[in-house]
């Protein structure tokens, strides 16, 4: 089965995504906040990127549904839900260098938990360039 799960610049790409349309998700927490598995998938429906985590991760439990950003909030909307899960994403996605605030909603939009506090802008995700591609390089522009 292939391994979804994303870190570094390809989660930020895919989270920059997801701030202008809902992409599936899957989490399993492993025992360390680098160990857990947590992907984001353009293509891959949630059920697929589910039984991945559950497969590929380091936990028994995995969660899936769909994933969106909200200014600075990661809003994941689950079909399964594993306890716990606002603050050991978080945890996780700080450990990939992405300063996000978690909510976690059920199916139907209510929230179950969350792990909100007052954030310092990160330009490379929060920037009004709308961009979601990879940029390489230096980007301090080269406008004479």
């Amino acid at each position: 089965m292939p391994d979804y799960a994303l870190s570094g610049q390809d989660l930020k790409r895919h989270i920059k995504y997801a701030k202008e349309k809902a992409l599936p998700f899957a989490y399993n927490p492993g025992a360390g906040k680098e160990a857990d598995y947590f992907a984001l998938h353009r293509k891959r429906s949630a059920e697929q990127l589910g039984k991945a985590a559950k497969a590929d991760g380091p936990g028994a439990k995995a969660a899936f549904g769909m994933a969106s950003v909200d200014g600075k909030v990661l809003e994941l909307r689950c079909e399964k839900v594993v306890a716990g899960m606002a603050r050991k994403l978080k945890q996780h996605l700080k450990t990939n260098r992405l300063s996000m605030n978690v909510r976690i909603m059920d199916a139907e939009g209510n929230v179950l938990e969350e792990d909100i506090e007052d954030l310092a802008d990160d330009p490379d995700l929060f920037g009004d360039d709308g961009d979601t591609g990879d940029r390489t390089g230096d980007e301090t522009g080269d406008e004479t």
